[in-house]
C-alpha cells in the first residue's frame, strides 16, 4: 500500500490528486503551495535547486506582468520597464527563492498581476465597444483560481473597486461598471 508520503515514485496528476484532495497534506499549505511543491517533485525531483529555479521564473513571469500592467495603465514605456526591473531585483524576494515555503507570496503576486492585467484589458475593450465576453469570462476565471491563495489576495478586489470608484465619470458609469464587475467580486 503507497502512503502519500511516496511522492517521488507518483506520475505528476497522481501527485498532484493527493496534494490537493488527500487530508493530510492540506495541513501544510494552501493549495498553491501544494501544486508548487507536486508538480516541482514529480517533474525535476526532490532538489533544492529545482525549487530554487521554479521560483526564480515565477518572480521573472511577475515582473514582465508587472510591466504589463503598467503599460495597460498608460504609463510611459521606461517607468514600465524600470518598475518591473527594481521589482525584479528586490531582495525582499530572496527568501522565497532559498526558502520553497514562502513562495506563497509570489502567487500572491502573480495571480494579483494576471487578473489586474485582464481587468485592464476588458474595461478597455468594454470602453471601446469591442467583443470583451470571452476576456471578462477569463478575467473571472482567473479571479477564482486566486481566491485559493492566502487572504492577502482580498487586495486585488479592494483595488479593482477603488480603480472602478476613481477612473468612473460619474455614478452611472460606476454603476454600469460594479455590475458587471460583481461576478469578480463574488469569486
Amino acid at each position: 500500500m503507497q502512503t502519500s508520503f511516496d511522492k517521488t515514485q507518483n506520475g505528476f496528476f497522481e501527485n498532484l490528486k493527493l496534494f490537493l484532495f488527500d487530508p493530510y497534506p492540506t495541513l501544510y499549505g494552501d493549495p498553491w503551495m501544494n501544486t508548487y511543491l507536486s508538480s516541482v517533485l514529480s517533474t525535476f525531483g526532490f532538489q533544492t535547486k529545482y525549487f530554487i529555479f521554479t521560483s526564480l521564473a515565477l518572480h521573472f513571469l511577475c515582473a514582465i506582468l508587472l510591466f504589463y500592467v503598467l503599460r495597460k495603465l498608460d504609463l510611459d514605456f521606461r517607468i514600465a520597464l524600470f518598475s518591473a526591473l527594481v521589482y525584479l531585483t528586490m531582495f525582499i524576494h530572496f527568501c522565497s527563492y532559498i526558502w520553497p515555503m514562502a513562495i506563497h507570496h509570489l502567487f500572491v503576486l502573480f495571480f494579483s498581476l494576471l487578473v489586474l492585467y485582464l481587468y485592464f484589458e476588458t474595461t478597455k475593450r468594454i470602453d471601446g465597444n469591442h467583443n470583451w465576453k470571452h476576456l471578462f469570462w477569463l478575467t473571472i476565471c482567473a479571479n477564482f483560481l486566486a481566491s485559493f491563495c492566502q487572504i492577502t489576495i482580498l487586495l486585488l478586489p479592494v483595488g479593482i473597486l477603488a480603480h472602478i470608484l476613481v477612473s468612473s465619470k460619474n455614478g452611472r458609469d460606476r454603476l454600469k461598471k460594479y455590475e458587471i464587475w460583481m461576478p469578480l467580486f463574488i469569486t
